[in-house]
């Protein structure tokens, strides 16, 4: 999109180009603006005219060195664009930055400086306004960094322009409680009164909430629900009525237990940045395995609630279908389990019916968390409960594909979060409705 300006026209690159543009900046930045509500929001919703990248005052000069042969022009206030020489410190009172690439170049991105003290950030508004440099950004599904958004909110309330009010109302729903309270608290120290307080203060469903509500209606938007938010994905591979599982430790890689305890897992694990549920799926398998997968689409989609343990059946337009998503409310809705990965509400917990793409297979698992693959009977979650000896287990049909030994005495264990707690009564029902 190209905006007519008097100071230049405007082609902004597009967030991924800004991240390859900033890729040898050593100082930590963020999309900004509306962009960063965006992500926030999941999906599109409006046009953009310009790019924002927020970027600590203290960097500015490793901003410059990154682009060395970049047209740079400070914006001195009220409004005036002038050249931004390099190794000049800009003053206090300048904190928007164009940049393009040549004097006949249209306008490209545009940093916006904040402050710092130490490992805080200073609002350039409010300087009684702080948090931590480590939490005022999030990560998008593909993988870039945004400025959190009630962040950005603060921000967009000094003006109130129509695209700023867009943007609240748009991203509102996806506001946790703890943001709301940290919005209203600081515009209400900036500002004493403010058009939007009132409507923080209202009880609204949060996107997560809405999307899980509608699958009642008989479909679910199984990628609108995971993507931008915490996940887990995995396969269920089943044979002769069991299921490939994998025996891990509790928090330490296999060769350091002691033996005595393995958890029963499903064939999967945490996502990566930028990964959808289909990409972790068929990533966590081949780490797992060592052997290729096929996801194979399910004829129906169970949703199962795992804090109010309510489980119904679903369909899904997003191919290929998983066999079950569950989710489970995190504590902390504000942090990720790593700085590079999203954070939200929920973590969401999905597994696909699988199968080998080659007749034989011969297993070579390439995780140190786990000690052995098992094909577990799918009726076996019953047995374990909160802890069976592997010989019983071995009894009922349990065997060792890769990996071990497995002592006949180690207590099995099986997580309450655990998907295969769930989905093995499951899949053991429809081998037997098919008989």
């Amino acid at each position: 999109m190209t905006e007519a300006n008097p100071l230049g026209r405007w082609e902004p690159a597009t967030p991924d180009e800004v991240r390859d543009l900033l890729a040898a900046v050593d100082a930590p930045w963020w999309i900004a603006g509306g962009y960063a509500i965006e992500f926030a929001v999941g999906e599109p919703f409006r046009e953009h005219g310009d790019v924002d990248v927020l970027l600590l005052r203290r960097d500015q000069l490793e901003a410059q060195r990154a682009l060395p042969d970049w047209e740079w022009w400070a914006a001195d206030p009220p409004g005036t664009l002038r050249p931004w020489a390099p190794g000049e410190i800009l003053p206090p009172e300048v904190h928007d930055i164009w940049c393009r690439r040549g004097p006949d170049e249209p306008w490209c991105f545009q940093f916006m400086l904040d402050e710092a003290d130490g490992e805080e950030w200073v609002s350039r508004r409010d300087p009684r306004i702080r948090r931590p440099i480590a939490e005022i950004g999030r990560t998008s599904a593909d993988g870039l960094p945004y400025l959190a958004p009630e962040i950005q909110l603060f921000y967009k309330s000094h003006g109130l322009r129509p695209k700023d009010e867009e943007d609240f109302a748009a991203v509102l729903p996806v506001l946790t409680a703890e943001q709301r309270q940290w919005l209203r608290g600081t515009m209400t120290k900036a500002y004493g009164q403010h058009p939007w307080l009132d409507r923080l203060g209202e009880h609204t469903d949060s996107v997560d909430e809405r999307l899980w509500r509608e699958a009642d209606s008989g479909t679910a938007e199984v990628r609108r629900l995971t993507g931008g938010r915490p996940f887990c994905a995995g396969v269920l591979l089943v044979r002769d009525g069991r299921v490939l599982t994998t025996l891990a430790a509790d928090g330490v890689d296999a060769v350091d237990a002691s033996g005595t305890d393995w958890f029963v897992g499903g064939v999967g694990g945490g996502q990566e940045p930028g990964e959808d549920i289909w990409d972790c799926a068929l990533r966590e398998a081949r780490e797992e395995l060592g052997v290729p997968v096929r996801l194979v689409p399910s004829e129906r989609t169970y949703l199962h609630d795992i804090d109010g343990d309510e489980l119904r059946e679903a369909r899904t337009d997003d191919a290929p279908a998983p066999f079950i998503l569950q989710r489970v409310r995190n504590a902390d809705p504000t942090t990720p389990f790593r700085p590079d990965l999203p954070a939200g509400p929920f973590t969401y917990f999905c597994m696909f019916l699988a199968e080998f793409v080659d007749e034989e297979v011969a297993f070579t698992p390439d995780d140190p968390d786990i000690a052995a693959l098992v094909w577990m009977p799918l009726k076996a979650g019953a047995q374990i409960g909160e802890g069976v000896a592997f010989a019983d287990l071995t009894a009922a049909g349990a065997t060792v594909a890769a990996g071990g030994p497995i002592a006949a005495e180690a207590r099995i264990h099986l997580r309450r979060t655990e998907t295969l707690r769930v989905a093995g009564p499951l899949l053991a029902a429809g081998i037997s409705g098919r008989d």
